[in-house]
């Protein structure tokens, strides 16, 4: 299994910045052959519980990765502001249930479950202060392992260097985006 880990920070505040990454139909126009789509299990925000599919093709010929999400907590989400809303949070043994996260960080755990692309995506969204003067951003770390059906293990480096250089690249336009 390949892992990597990419860390971004932004001068977004944190509801902000997690609104810009989760935005389905922002990574189908970022991603190219790629449509994000929800399979209807998951209303129209993603929540634990959720699953969607993002499908690769060129003319006929096409790769389903299918994820599920198990825990998806927005920064604040407590506070009624604009990350507030539909939110869950599992660990992936229980149902699904409603947490607020500490300090305003974000978490989200997806499941890649797929024939051919599995792994997991653990991403959190936490505020950054700047110099005492309260509020300066936000940091996104999105770490991922993943398993790629047919490929040897050792490939295993290869597949974290161009998941990390092709996340990173989408991730960054996601924050830079207003969607």
């Amino acid at each position: 299994m390949a892992r990597f880990t990419v860390r971004l920070d932004t001068p977004v505040p944190p509801a902000e910045a997690w609104r810009r990454v989760w935005n389905l139909d922002a990574h189908t126009r970022l991603i190219p052959l790629t449509t994000l789509r929800e399979d209807g299990t998951g209303g129209t925000s993603l929540q634990a519980g959720s699953r969607f599919v993002a499908r690769t093709a060129l003319g006929p010929l096409h790769v389903d990765d299918v994820m599920e999400v198990r825990r998806f907590d927005a920064p604040g989400a407590d506070e009624g502001g604009p990350a507030a809303g539909r939110r869950g949070s599992s660990d992936g043994a229980g149902a699904a249930g409603s947490s607020s996260t500490a300090g305003g960080e974000g978490r989200a755990v997806v499941v890649k479950t797929g024939r051919l692309i599995g792994g997991q995506i653990d991403a959190t969204v936490s505020p950054l202060t700047g110099s005492g003067d309260g509020e300066a951003g936000s940091r996104l770390e999105w770490t991922q392992d993943l398993t790629l059906r047919g490929v040897p293990g050792l490939a295993d480096p290869l597949v974290a260097a161009v998941g990390r250089l092709a996340y990173g690249t989408v991730l960054r336009a996601l924050l830079r985006s207003e969607n």
